[in-house]
């Protein structure tokens, strides 16, 4: 039978949150937790906003016309 072992992080690196509203959750994460946002690289073209936590990189990603379908 397999066995399963558990993964151990030596360290995590990078974040990323995609939500429905990035201006909302920009809003969210820079004025209420008070995180400060740090130029996004020139490669990403969709609208993104990076914040620097020290040693993990967070990124907010607001995806274009995105919308949630009640399949049921």
């Amino acid at each position: 039978m397999f066995e399963m072992r558990k993964i151990q992080v030596q360290k995590l690196d990078h974040v990323a949150l995609d939500v429905l509203d990035l201006e909302k959750a920009k809003t969210f994460y820079s004025e209420l937790l008070g995180l400060q946002d740090i130029p996004r690289p020139e490669s990403f073209d969709f609208p993104v906003v990076w914040y620097d936590l020290g040693n993990v990189v967070c990124t907010l990603s607001g995806r274009v016309n995105l919308h949630w379908e009640n399949t049921t």
